[in-house]
């Protein structure tokens, strides 16, 4: 394959591409990192799951186009599930990459399952964590529910007087986002609460390479699609693992076993002491899982 350790960007679709790779020394067939969002970043992953696993593999991260250290497209609307495939293909194509192993975490599982059916001859095994089902709805109710259980009963107070409004459910959604404090949010991102201080100022820091409202709305905002993504994969033929924290409030458990239950050569583990960032909680534990997984075991 020819890689060697660097960071850098590459051309893919028109759009530079941040990546980053780790772990040459091994030569092993690359673990491809992608991140979660839409519009979010490298950042923490860089910093506690990527380097436990360059100790043994080959990494590779990369920022989807408008995240993170990528560039944005000329057009503010050219975001799709599609075209972020078709970004992942021209990057493994510019670094001359035969094959991999891709692991998917949260937003970045539904581009890594969308690219294992449509490129199967170029995904060695698939890992997805804390994945969603592509049904931004039921997201959205999973996320208002979290962050309910999560607040005080000031914030419980207000969540509730949202929900009784005349709107849509990714409106509701948006607003409750928009009144809850960082103690309610760190409650919602995490089990261990002495971890939330480290976590979050982790967190905060990867907040330096902004949001891209076009990308996230371009995503979440888009029409359901049909066959929809639980449908498709039924035809994944590639060996996949699904990692979940069990207290995950942000795509929750139920998914992950909707979707473990549909991909047929596909096991589900619940991590049982974190909840949407085991990187942060459970980072042994998550990673001899992922380790284990592509070794065999």
């Amino acid at each position: 394959m020819g890689l060697v350790n660097k960071e850098g960007y590459v051309l893919s679709n028109g759009v530079n591409h941040w990546y980053k790779i780790e772990g040459c020394e091994h030569r092993t067939t690359p673990i491809f990192i992608i991140h979660g969002g839409p519009s979010g970043n490298q950042y923490i992953l860089e910093r506690t799951l990527g380097p436990r696993l360059a100790q043994q593999f080959t990494v590779i991260y990369y920022e989807q186009r408008g995240s993170g250290r990528s560039d944005k497209p000329m057009n503010p609307k050219d975001y799709s599930i599609e075209i972020l495939v078709e970004d992942l293909e021209g990057i493994r194509k510019e670094l001359n990459i035969e094959k991999m192993y891709l692991l998917g975490t949260s937003f970045g599982s539904w581009i890594a399952m969308e690219y294992s059916l449509t490129y199967r001859h170029r995904v060695e095994k698939l890992i997805l964590q804390g994945p969603v089902d592509g049904n931004w709805q039921r997201l959205s109710i999973n996320q208002i529910w979290g962050l309910y259980n999560s607040g005080s009963e000031k914030i419980c107070r207000e969540i509730l007087r949202v929900m009784g409004e005349d709107s849509t459910i990714e409106k509701k959604k948006e607003q409750i986002w928009s009144i809850v404090d960082d103690e309610t949010i760190a409650k919602f991102s995490l089990y261990n609460r002495s971890l939330i201080p480290e976590a979050m100022g982790i967190m905060k820091e990867s907040s330096k390479y902004g949001f891209n409202e076009d990308f996230h709305n371009a995503i979440t905002k888009a029409p359901m699609s049909y066959p929809t993504l639980l449908d498709k994969i039924k035809d994944l033929s590639v060996a996949t693992k699904i990692i979940v924290g069990l207290h995950d409030r942000n795509t929750g458990v139920e998914i992950s076993r909707d979707i473990a239950e549909r991909i047929p050569n596909s096991t589900l583990t619940i991590l049982n002491n974190s909840a949407h960032y085991p990187e942060s909680e459970e980072l042994e534990d998550y990673s001899k899982e992922i380790i284990d997984f592509i070794s065999g075991k």
